[in-house]
């Protein structure tokens, strides 16, 4: 009888209070990264309803098509978009007592 005593004081105590340290102390390490309160779905601008022009009324073929559609409006917006950190993936960012470091595909741009 005293050996699986022993075993629940020696091995389950201390990984249950390990576990419950680890699962508390840093649970709100994500909310001082990334500010989740001032997300909005809400649209700021009057939604265009596209099926309402010819030009996005038809069957593409490819990718290629539709961006091609999307830009006869929207003139000048396909080199905005190029140039935006999502479509060159390269940015600097900062790790909290890290430093800054530049990350993406840095090679590839000029």
């Amino acid at each position: 009888m005293k050996k699986p005593f022993e075993l629940i004081i020696i091995l389950v105590i201390p990984w249950t209070i390990i576990l419950f340290l680890v699962a508390t102390v840093n649970s709100d390490r994500d909310t001082e990264y990334f500010n989740y309160n001032n997300i909005s779905l809400e649209s700021k601008v009057p939604v265009v309803d596209h099926s309402q022009f010819t030009v996005l009324n038809k069957q593409f073929n490819n990718p290629s098509e539709v961006t091609a559609a999307c830009l006869s409006c929207h003139n000048g917006r396909g080199e905005e978009i190029m140039m935006t950190e999502h479509w060159r993936y390269l940015k600097s960012d900062s790790i909290t007592g890290r430093g800054t470091y530049d990350l993406g595909k840095k090679k590839y741009h000029k």
